[in-house]
C-alpha cells in the first residue's frame, strides 16, 4: 500500500486536534467575567469582541501600541524599562521590545467557553484524504468508517482532553478487500484449489481502541508554551504511549500472520510443504508493507532525536520552500511520489485537500458559536509568504523557527513612544519565534512555544512635541414631552376576557398591562430520569394536574422576541378559580425519551409538554381538545422536567466507557468506607465537579444537583427494572462493582463495532453469565 493511506489519513486525524485547540477558544463561548479579564494584559481583548482574527485588535498577532493593564507590560529591553536604557545599537540608537499577550487572550476565551464538552466529526476530512489514495481508495474508505467522532472536554483550569474511538479494523483486512491479507488468502485458495478458512481464523485479533490527547492549555494563563500527551488505549484496556503505539500495531500484525499461517497449515496436507511455504511467504509479503511503515515510525523518532543541523537562513518563505524542493528529501518526494512541492505558502493553502479539511473542521467546531474564528487558509498562506529574515534549526529533539513580519500598528506605537518618552522611533517590525520540543516523542509527549514580539529601533535624542488645543462649547437643549394614559375595555363571548391598559412613563419605556381570564394548569410532578433507548415516559412521574379558570394580569414591555411578540416582564394571578383534577386526562403525546434526546447537546434536562387525551371541559367551557398541548393563560405550556442520557455515562460525555467504570468503582469504594451518598458528588462531569488546589474533586459552585443524581441513575445500570428507578436518589441506590463490570463489558462490545442500543445492553445485563441483582 502506498504512503497515501498512512501519511494522508493519519495526518488528517492528527490535524483535527490541532484545529480543535485553535477553535475551542471561540466555539460556544460565553461572555467573560471581570475576574477572567483580569488575566488579560492585551487591552484590545474586550468582552464585546465576537471574533478572533489573525491581525487587528482581536488578532493573535496584535500587540497593543501603548502600555498594557500595568507598567510591567510597557516597552522593555531585556528586564529594563525603556526609560532606563539609552544605547544598545550604536549610532545613538537602541532597541525596545514588547511581547504579545496572545496566550492570555486565548486562555481567557478558553475558560469562558460555555460549552465545556462536545464532539465533532472528522469523517469529511478523512474522506478528502481518501480521494488521494489512488488504487487504495476502497480499503481506505472502509478503514476510516471505523474512526469515530472527536470528543473534547475542557476542565475548569482550561486543560483540554480529546478522545477518538476506533472500532476494530481487522475485518477490513481479512475479508477479501484489495491489497489486504484477506485478498491474498482468497487468491491462494483459488490458485491451489483448496479451502483456506477465514471465517473464524482471525476472531481473536482486534485492532481497536481509543486515542486520548491531553493538552495542557492551563499554562497559557502565564506562558506561551503548551504541552500535550498522547495515549492509545486498546480494546483490552492496555495503554500505549508514543512509539509504543507502533509496537501495538506490530503485535497485532504478528498475530494476524500467525493465525493466517495456522489456517494455511490446516488447508494442506503435511506433505505439501512447498505449497505451504509459498502461501506463508505470500502472507508475509502482504503484511511486510504495513510492518515497514510502523517500524519507520520508530526509526524516524530515533533519527529525529539525534538530528542536528546548522542554523539555516532564508530571505523569504518562498526561498525556504525553494531550498526544500532542491534538497535530497524534496527531490525524493517529487520524483518518487510524483508530487510537486508548492512554491509559496499561499499555493499550498489553496490546495483542495488543505482548504477543505481546515474549513470543514473549523465550521463544525464553530457551529452555532457565540464567537467566530475568522482566520482562513488563504490568510494563513499570505501571512507565511510575507515573513522575511527567516531562520530555522534542528537540535537533538528541538526545532526552532524565527522570522520577521510587518507591524500593522507601527505608527500608533511610534506615537506612544514619542508621547510617553519624547523619543523618536526610526524603524519597527514584529517577530515570531516558535520552539517545538519533541524530545519526549517516544513517551508520547511534546510541547510548542509561540512568541510574537514588537521590535522598535529608537533614537536616544529627545524630541519636544508641541500640541495645539482647540476648545469647543456645546449647548444642550432639553425637551419635555406630555404623558398620556389610555385605558381600553374589551368584552368577547370566547373563553378569554381581556382588559388592556397602556401606560407611558416620562422616560422612553412603555409597559402594556393585559388582564386575561383563562385556564391555568397546576402540575405536581417528580423530576424524571430516562435513557435515550427508552421508548416512553413514565406516567407515574405526574403526581397530579389541576386546572382552574384564573384571572391573570400580564405586563408586556416594548422589546419583542424573534416572532415579533412583546416580551412579558411580569405576571400576577389576581384571582384563582376552583381547581379540577384532570390527572387521568393527560399524557405525553407522541414524545419519547429517544425522540427528545440530542447527542452532543449538553443540556440534559428537557421540559416535556403535557397533552390532553380527551376534550377537557371546565365550567361548561372546553379549555383543551383531545390531542392539544395544555397551555396556560400566558401562553406557556404545562410540562414536567425530564433528564435523558446515555446508559452507563456517568461523566456525561455521551458514551459509556472505561472512565465511567472507574468512576463507579471510586464511588463504590467511598460508600464502602463510610462516606454518605447525600454529601458526596457522584459525577466527574465539569458541569458538576471541579478540582481544588489539592486536585481533589469538589462540587462546582451552583451546580445542578438533579444532574448529579441523573448521572448516578445512568450508572446504576442493573436497576432499570425497578419501578422507582426513574426518580430515586443516590442514598437509595446500590451502585456497586458489578455496575462497573457491566459498563466495561458494554464498552468492549461498542469498541469493536457494536451499538449501545437496547439489544446490546440486554445482552450484557441478562446473558446467562451476567448477574442482574446487586
Amino acid at each position: 500500500m502506498k504512503n497515501s493511506l498512512f501519511k494522508r489519513a493519519f495526518a488528517v486525524a492528527a490535524a483535527a486536534p490541532l484545529a480543535l485547540t485553535q477553535c475551542l477558544t471561540v466555539a460556544n463561548a460565553a461572555s467573560v467575567d471581570n475576574a477572567a479579564l483580569a488575566v488579560v494584559a492585551n487591552d484590545a481583548a474586550t468582552e464585546s469582541s465576537n471574533s478572533i482574527t489573525l491581525e487587528g485588535e482581536n488578532g493573535l498577532t496584535y500587540i497593543t501600541p501603548g502600555a498594557g493593564v500595568d507598567d510591567s507590560d510597557d516597552y522593555m529591553v531585556g528586564e529594563d524599562k525603556l526609560a532606563d536604557v539609552y544605547e544598545t545599537l550604536g549610532d545613538g540608537k537602541f532597541t525596545v521590545t514588547k511581547d504579545s499577550d496572545w496566550n492570555s487572550l486565548v486562555y481567557t476565551k478558553l475558560i469562558g467557553v460555555d460549552k465545556k464538552s462536545g464532539s465533532f466529526s472528522i469523517q469529511s476530512a478523512l474522506s478528502e484524504a481518501a480521494k488521494r489514495a489512488g488504487n487504495y481508495q476502497d480499503i481506505t474508505n472502509k478503514i476510516i468508517k471505523h474512526v469515530g467522532d472527536v470528543n473534547y472536554v475542557i476542565d475548569d483550569k482550561g486543560n483540554i482532553t480529546l478522545t477518538c474511538n476506533v472500532t476494530d479494523i481487522v475485518p477490513e483486512f481479512t475479508e477479501g478487500s484489495k491489497k489486504t491479507i484477506g485478498e491474498v488468502l482468497n487468491d491462494l485458495a483459488a490458485k491451489y484449489g483448496v479451502e483456506i478458512a477465514t471465517d473464524d481464523t482471525f476472531s481473536d485479533v482486534t485492532i481497536a481502541g481509543q486515542f486520548t490527547v491531553v493538552i495542557n492549555a492551563e499554562s497559557l494563563k502565564n506562558d506561551t508554551k503548551v504541552s500535550a500527551d498522547v495515549t492509545f488505549t486498546s480494546d483490552k484496556l492496555k495503554q500505549y504511549k508514543g512509539t509504543a503505539i507502533a509496537d501495538y500495531g506490530l503485535e497485532q500484525l504478528d498475530a494476524l500472520e500467525k493465525d493466517a499461517n495456522k489456517a494455511i497449515d490446516e488447508a494442506f496436507e503435511a506433505t505439501e510443504s512447498e505449497k505451504i511455504a509459498d502461501c506463508k511467504a505470500e502472507v508475509a509479503d502482504a503484511l511486510a508493507y504495513y510492518k515497514k511503515q510502523l517500524n519507520r515510525v520508530k526509526t524516524w523518532s530515533d533519527k529525529a532525536l539525534n538530528k542536528t543541523t546548522e542554523k539555516k537562513e532564508y530571505g523569504t518563505f518562498a526561498e525556504a520552500l525553494a531550498a526544500a524542493k532542491a534538497s535530497r528529501f524534496g527531490q525524493r518526494v517529487e520524483n518518487r511520489l510524483n508530487k510537486e512541492i508548492p512554491s509559496t505558502a499561499s499555493e499550498a493553502a489553496e490546495k483542495e485537500l488543505v482548504n477543505n479539511i481546515y474549513d470543514k473542521i473549523v465550521n463544525q467546531i464553530g457551529k452555532n458559536s457565540s464567537y467566530s474564528l475568522d482566520i482562513t487558509t488563504g490568510q494563513l498562506g499570505a501571512f507565511a509568504d510575507a515573513l522575511y529574515d527567516i531562520t530555522a534549526q534542528l537540535s537533538a529533539g528541538t526545532a526552532t523557527f524565527s522570522a520577521k513580519f510587518e507591524d500593522k500598528e507601527l505608527e500608533d506605537a511610534k506615537a506612544y513612544i514619542l508621547e510617553t518618552y519624547g523619543l523618536n522611533v526610526t524603524d519597527g517590525y514584529k517577530t515570531v519565534d516558535v520552539t517545538a520540543d519533541y524530545s519526549g516523542v517516544k513517551a508520547g509527549t511534546g510541547s510548542v512555544d509561540v512568541k510574537f514580539k514588537r521590535v522598535l529601533e529608537v533614537e536616544t535624542t529627545t524630541t519636544t512635541s508641541t500640541t495645539s488645543t482647540t476648545s469647543t462649547s456645546t449647548e444642550t437643549t432639553t425637551t419635555t414631552s406630555e404623558t398620556t394614559s389610555t385605558t381600553t375595555d374589551t368584552t368577547t363571548d370566547t373563553t378569554t376576557d381581556t382588559t388592556t391598559a397602556t401606560e407611558t412613563t416620562s422616560s422612553e419605556t412603555t409597559t402594556t398591562k393585559v388582564v386575561k381570564t383563562d385556564a391555568n394548569y397546576y402540575v405536581t410532578a417528580k423530576t424524571g430520569f430516562y435513557l435515550n433507548i427508552d421508548e416512553k415516559f413514565n406516567k407515574d412521574q405526574i403526581e397530579s394536574i389541576y386546572v382552574s379558570i384564573d384571572e391573570v394580569e400580564i405586563s408586556y414591555g416594548e422589546a419583542e422576541n424573534e416572532k415579533g411578540e412583546k416580551e412579558i416582564v411580569a405576571e400576577t394571578v389576581l384571582s384563582k378559580g376552583k381547581g379540577y383534577n384532570i390527572t387521568d386526562k393527560v399524557d405525553f403525546g407522541t414524545q419519547t425519551p429517544s425522540s427528545v434526546f440530542k447527542k452532543g447537546e449538553y443540556k440534559f434536562s428537557h421540559d416535556i409538554a403535557l397533552y390532553a387525551t380527551e376534550d377537557i371541559e371546565v365550567e361548561g367551557k372546553v379549555v383543551a381538545k383531545s390531542g392539544d398541548v395544555l397551555k396556560n393563560v400566558d401562553g406557556s405550556e404545562a410540562n414536567v422536567i425530564c433528564y435523558v442520557g446515555v446508559k452507563g455515562d456517568g461523566d456525561l460525555n455521551f458514551m459509556a466507557d472505561s472512565k465511567d467504570a472507574s468512576l463507579v468503582l471510586v464511588w463504590y469504594s467511598k460508600m464502602s468506607t463510610g462516606a454518605k451518598a447525600d454529601e458526596e458528588i457522584f459525577s466527574t462531569s465539569n458541569q458538576i465537579a471541579t478540582y481544588d488546589e489539592n486536585n481533589q474533586k469538589v462540587a462546582r459552585e451552583g451546580y445542578d444537583k438533579n444532574l448529579d443524581e441523573f448521572a448516578a441513575f445512568l450508572c446504576d445500570v442493573n436497576n432499570e427494572k425497578a419501578e422507582d428507578n426513574f426518580y430515586i436518589q443516590k442514598p437509595a441506590r446500590k451502585i456497586m462493582s458489578n455496575d462497573a463490570s457491566f459498563i466495561l463489558k458494554l464498552y468492549g462490545k461498542t469498541s469493536t463495532g457494536g451499538n449501545p442500543d437496547r439489544a446490546t445492553w440486554d445482552s450484557v445485563l441478562y446473558s446467562s453469565s451476567s448477574t442482574t441483582e446487586e
